[in-house]
């Protein structure tokens, strides 16, 4: 069966077989109406009411209608329906009347095939009116939304026509610029901007707008200095693209910016104190960091820089000034000429005395208080417009204070700067106390060197004229002596006492020298166990030896590395009971030799193992046996080696020692690594 398109018609007709020859012809046409007829002026207020009509036939003489008077009032209320006059025969000047009426055609009833042609161009109009209509209302809706969300966006829109004039500024735009002027592609340059990295102006051709609308170029993300219309500067992201009509041709460009000048400006600071950390860590000399800590400010922070330090004796002392250009000299006239008054009001004096930082925005030569009419004029020949004072404290002491100025800037300080400055002053104050604290180190170690010099020299020649006087006695005598055996006994103890001494405070400064030479792994084993085997007899302590006869040469200070050994067998064999054992034992892993003595002694207990490589150390469940520095000192060699040390012990089980030591060829290496380390 044919698909019919569905109508609904309402018919003006006081003929109901004319009404049924409207729908036959509308069957015919290919339609399927559904139809109501009235013949009555309020049957047709009801009808039109009652349903929603697709289209209206009317005949033109229906008696006891008004039709002229209800064709208006449908043009009123429902404008979109056609109305069709099918009747016979009218005149042109009631056919004119009828079409003003809101009427879209005429078909008179001889001519009724015409019918659904006409029936079917007039819905088609309609449903193209209706959506034309539809397209219009979405359309302006779309527009007022697009307005909408341009106009609140968080971010500056420019919209340009394809000429480049300028047609739209939202409000953050507005803002952003401080307001807005009309400009086309040529004279984008009233827009003031510069690239930040080069400080090159942008010219109008510059501009990401420019280029959408020449090259077709899209620009994202491009920062720009600009300076807004009240004459303030400002850092922005800007972008641009341009917007194309259906052939591809450019229409227009939009730009899109957003103020990121609290972010450059955090970023900066956070660069500036990032790399003022970083200076500052590159000396220790004093001299050399108060000159790097003033080239740091000046010019990329303040456009002045004055630096006191508070001396031992609690005198402030100016210790560096730089000032811009030739101004220079009068920054340090004017250093030389102002005393600096603890008791003053205000001014580095009042903030080295009471520890608080200062800042005058608006600064004037009254401020300070100055009574000497010469230091007024030095000063005002600086043309200092802002000033700030921050103290550089270490805890509660206050070190000294740092002094900034702006002149040739021509900007103020302000609260973010104030924060900057005091972060640079407690940056600083660590610097400035390491220097200090480098200094008097370096003083304790001179000193510390003179005692070690007084100790290896005037204690060690008297204990050897004691020593060598004990011998001659010992000679003159038949049989050995048992006071002069305890007086060469107390004597060597001494001078072993003095050279751990020596040692120890050499491997805290990092100067232990060591004097390598490749060594016979083996044969400097069995040396230093035939060494202190005599030892282990008296104890009836069994040595024992376990080399592995593949061991490599290693790289060692011989006589250190005996020293080590001495300690670690030694105090296996002390602290090993009569009849016990101790074994000394070397492997190789492929990177080095991994030596270890173990002794079945008592053992060392678990809360004690952390603390045996300290100095000075003993265990408080033994008796003292020496001056708790043999394992420190064999710790401090062995690691001067560029190797490592560590203990396993058990109680009532005994102890083993490990330590490595780099084969010959990678010891080299390791070692120099060390040696810089030392240096350093």
């Amino acid at each position: 069966m044919e698909n019919r398109r569905k109508i609904k018609v309402l018919i003006i007709e006081d003929s109901e077989d004319d009404a049924e020859l409207s729908r036959l012809e509308l069957r015919r046409a290919g339609f399927d109406p559904v139809s109501a007829r009235v013949d009555r002026s309020d049957e047709l207020k009801k009808a039109l009411a009652a349903e929603s009509w697709d289209v209206l036939l009317a005949d033109y003489n229906v008696p006891g209608m008004r039709l002229r008077d209800d064709l208006r009032e449908i043009q009123t209320t429902l404008p979109d329906l056609p109305v069709i006059i099918v009747s016979g025969a009218i005149g042109e000047e009631t056919a004119v009347e009828l079409l003003r009426a809101g009427v879209r055609d005429y078909v008179p009833k001889t001519r009724l095939t015409h019918l659904g042609d006409v029936v079917r161009r007039e819905l088609d109009d309609r449903d193209a009116r209706s959506a034309r209509k539809e397209a219009e209302a979405a359309l302006r809706f779309s527009e007022e939304r697009l307005r909408t969300v341009i106009e609140n966006l968080p971010v500056g829109v420019i919209i340009a026509d394809a000429s480049g004039r300028l047609t739209h500024f939202n409000r953050i735009a507005n803002e952003i610029w401080g307001g807005f002027k009309e400009v086309d592609l040529r004279s984008y340059d009233r827009y003031e901007a510069w690239w930040p990295d080069s400080g090159n102006k942008l010219t109008s051709k510059d501009w990401g707008m420019a280029r959408a609308l020449e090259k077709k170029e899209s620009s994202f993300n491009e920062r720009l200095r600009i300076r807004c219309f009240d004459g303030t500067f400002k850092t922005i992201l800007h972008a641009a693209t341009p917007i194309l009509g259906p052939e591809g041709e450019v229409s227009g460009g939009v730009a899109v910016l957003r103020d990121i000048s609290e972010q450059a400006r955090a970023e900066e600071s956070e660069r500036f104190l990032s790399d003022s950390t970083r200076v500052l860590g590159l000396t220790l000399d004093l001299d050399s960091l108060l000159k790097t800590l003033s080239d740091v400010a000046v010019p990329r922070f303040a456009d002045w820089n004055f630096i006191v330090l508070i001396s031992e004796e609690g005198i402030p002392e100016k210790m560096a000034v730089r000032g811009p250009g030739a101004r220079h000299d009068a920054a340090n006239e004017f250093s030389e000429k102002y005393s600096i008054e603890l008791t003053a009001s205000a001014g580095l004096g009042h903030v080295l005395k009471t520890g608080q930082p200062e800042m005058y925005v608006n600064f004037s030569e009254q401020d300070l208080g100055l009574k000497d009419p010469r230091a007024r004029a030095i000063l005002a020949q600086m043309r200092i417009a802002s000033y700030m004072i921050i103290p550089m404290k270490a805890g509660p002491r206050i070190l000294g204070a740092l002094a900034f100025g702006i002149s040739e800037s021509m900007r103020k300080f302000d609260s973010h700067d104030f924060w900057v400055a005091q972060e640079l002053g407690r940056r600083a104050s660590a610097a400035i106390e390491n220097s200090i604290l480098y200094r008097d180190a370096q003083q304790a170690i001179r000193l510390r060197e003179e005692v070690l010099a007084v100790v290896s020299h005037d204690l060690k020649n008297p204990l050897a004229a004691v020593r060598l006087n004990a011998d001659m006695l010992q000679r003159q005598l038949d049989r050995p002596s048992d006071p002069i055996l305890k007086i060469r006994s107390a004597v060597d103890r001494m001078l072993e006492m003095i050279d751990e001494i020596v040692n120890m405070s050499k491997i805290q400064a990092g100067g232990l020298k060591l004097s390598i030479r490749e060594e016979k792994t083996q044969t400097l084993l069995s040396e230093v166990v035939e060494l202190m085997r005599p030892i282990a007899n008296v104890k009836k302590i069994s040595l024992e030896v376990h080399a592995d006869s593949e061991c490599p040469n290693i790289a060692c200070d011989r006589m250190l590395l005996f020293r080590v050994f001495s300690n670690l067998i030694g105090n296996a064999i002390k602290f090993t009971p009569e009849n016990g054992a101790v074994t000394v034992s070397c492997e190789c892993d492929g990177r080095g030799v991994l030596f270890s003595v173990k002794d079945t002694g008592p053992g060392i207990a678990p809360d004690e193992v952390p603390y045996i490589f300290e100095r000075y150390w003993q265990s408080k469940r033994a008796s003292r046996k020496g001056a708790g520095l043999g394992l420190y000192i064999a710790k401090g060699i062995i690691e001067a080696h560029g190797g490592k040390i560590a203990v396993d012990s058990q109680v009532g089980r005994g102890t083993r020692f490990v330590f490595f030591i780099p084969l010959a060829e990678k010891g080299r290496g390791a070692l120099r690594s060390s040696y810089r380390r030392g240096a350093a």
